[in-house]
């Protein structure tokens, strides 16, 4: 009688197979990083458009007045950390929680963690991954109403009001880095939001809100001041992108 013969892969069958599937991985894997990467900046994205969208409905409530206080008058007790009561960082996000109504909208999905506030404040512990113009903050500059905003030469279009930070609650100032923790650039970035993990960009460029209502990602060689020196950097941080309006 005949032996019926064993069906079975040889080793060398079994390695070049092992091999296929490491070379697929290794072609695949990155193009899953980068659809998932393009994903969080999407839904980042996203977020900021609501929250544009909730500013909006603040400044139509409020005679075209957008969140804003003295810089150094920040009322106290909202937040537990000693910082936020100091300069109120944290504040524009307090008036747009009646139109947000969900504080996890301010949670980045490719952000470091930037923790505000905590048991006992208003809203609790929110994890806040975006940063508010200072210049429009700061009531004292006098760029904190729609009205004062369209009247400039920017145009509420070309200015950003909200975007990627890596300071909690703020951005502001066209400079190199170097104020706070972050790899240095030259003079013309607008630092603070193209190192917003800390010493990287957040999404290879950033999330922006502008004052009309628009959001828009711009890459990270487009976050440049449009003026030479960042002169910009004393009036309303404006889309980098649009120097020509200048």
């Amino acid at each position: 009688m005949q032996k019926r013969k064993k069906l079975a892969f040889t080793l060398i069958e079994l390695l070049v197979v092992i091999a296929i599937i490491a070379i697929l991985a290794a072609i695949l894997f990155p193009v899953f990083a980068q659809a998932r990467a393009k994903a969080q900046q999407i839904s980042c994205l996203s977020n900021l458009k609501q929250i544009s969208t909730a500013m909006q409905m603040y400044a139509q409530d409020y005679d075209e007045w957008m969140p804003a206080v003295n810089f150094a008058g920040y009322p106290q007790g909202l937040w537990g950390s000693p910082i936020w009561n100091q300069y109120g960082w944290g504040y524009m996000w307090i008036p747009l929680q009646p139109y947000i109504k969900n504080t996890q909208i301010y949670t980045c999905p490719s952000a470091n963690s930037q923790i505000i506030g905590g048991p006992g404040d208003q809203y609790g512990a929110i994890n806040l991954s975006y940063g508010y113009n200072e210049y429009i903050y700061n009531i004292q500059h006098g760029w904190s109403s729609l009205a004062a905003l369209g009247g400039s030469q920017y145009g509420v279009a070309s200015i950003a009001v909200v975007a990627d930070s890596r300071f909690a609650g703020i951005f502001n100032d066209w400079d190199n880095g170097s104020t706070g923790s972050g790899t240095p650039y030259q003079l013309t970035f607008l630092a603070r939001v193209a190192l917003a993990n800390g010493t990287t960009p957040r999404h290879e460029g950033s999330n922006f809100a502008f004052a009309d209502g628009h959001a828009k990602f711009i890459p990270e060689a487009g976050i440049i001041c449009p003026q030479p020196g960042g002169a910009a950097g004393e009036y309303p941080i404006v889309n980098p992108a649009a120097a020509s309006q200048l």
